[in-house]
C-alpha cells in the first residue's frame, strides 16, 4: 500500500472540554475524564499522541468509552474531556454558545493525516488512473479553498439534507474544515514529508499498534503529487 495524496494537512482530530475546565495542556488531562468512541481509529491516535506529550498514560485518566456522543457528553458534564474531529465536536458546541479549549495533536507530534491511498499493482499498472485520481482531488480542494461559497453551493446540491433546517450547522462544519485542508506555509499541495512517516511509524511502535518500524519510504509516494 501507498499513500499517494495528503488531504487534511492537519491531523484533525482534537481533546476538547469546555472552556470554564480550564484544560489547555495535555498534562491538564490527569486524573481527568476523558471520552472517546472506543479504543480504534484517528481518535485512539490522537489521545495517545496527546498523553504521550505530557508523559501520561490511559492509566493516568479516566477513559470513558462513549460511542459518538463526544458534543453531548461534554455539554452534559457527563465527562471533563473528550477525543472528537475538531469539525465536529467543538463545532457543535460553539453553535450552541459553549465556547472550548481544544489540544491538537500536531501541536505535540506530527504525522500524516487523512489522504489517498493505493496499491503497488495500482501505481505500477495505472498509474495515469492514480495520476487523474490525484489530480482531481488536487483540483476540487484548491478550487474549494479559492470559491468557499460556490464549493458549498455545489456540495447542498450532491447533499441536499445538509440544507435547509441543518444548513446552518454544515456551514460552520464546512468553515471549520477548510484550514485543514489548505497547505501549509512552504508545503507542495498534497505532498507529505518522509520524517513525518518516520515519527508516524515510531509513535506506532511505542505505543504497540504495530511490532516493528516499517521504512517510511515504503509508506508513501509524491510521485503524483511533484508537478501539481
Amino acid at each position: 500500500m501507498r499513500y499517494v495524496l495528503n488531504w487534511y494537512t492537519r491531523f484533525p482530530v482534537v481533546i476538547f472540554s469546555k472552556a470554564d475546565r480550564a484544560i489547555t495542556q495535555p498534562a491538564e488531562l490527569a486524573d481527568k475524564t476523558v471520552g472517546i468512541p472506543g479504543a480504534f481509529g484517528a481518535s485512539y491516535v490522537a489521545l495517545r499522541g496527546i498523553l504521550e506529550a505530557a508523559g501520561l498514560t490511559e492509566q493516568d485518566i479516566r477513559l470513558e468509552s462513549i460511542g459518538f456522543t463526544q458534543a453531548a457528553a461534554v455539554s452534559e458534564d457527563k465527562v471533563d474531556a473528550a477525543v472528537d474531529y475538531a469539525v465536529n465536536g467543538p463545532v457543535v458546541l460553539a453553535l450552541a454558545g459553549t465556547p472550548t479549549n481544544q489540544i491538537a495533536l500536531d501541536d505535540y507530534l506530527v504525522i500524516p493525516a487523512n489522504g489517498l491511498v493505493t496499491n503497488e499493482k495500482t501505481i505500477a499498472e495505472r498509474p495515469e488512473l492514480v495520476q487523474a485520481l490525484v489530480r482531481a482531488t488536487q483540483q476540487a480542494i484548491a478550487y474549494t479553498l479559492a470559491n468557499p461559497d460556490e464549493a458549498f453551493a455545489i456540495a447542498l446540491k450532491a447533499v441536499p439534507e445538509a440544507g435547509g433546517d441543518n444548513e446552518a450547522a454544515s456551514r460552520a462544519v464546512f468553515d471549520a474544515s477548510l484550514a485543514f485542508w489548505a497547505p501549509r506555509a512552504g508545503q507542495t499541495p498534497g505532498a507529505t514529508e518522509e520524517a513525518d512517516w518516520q515519527a508516524a511509524a515510531a509513535f506506532m511502535q511505542r505505543i504497540g499498534l504495530v511490532d516493528s518500524v516499517v521504512p517510511a519510504d515504503s509508506l508513501f509516494t509524491n510521485q503524483f503529487v511533484a508537478n501539481e
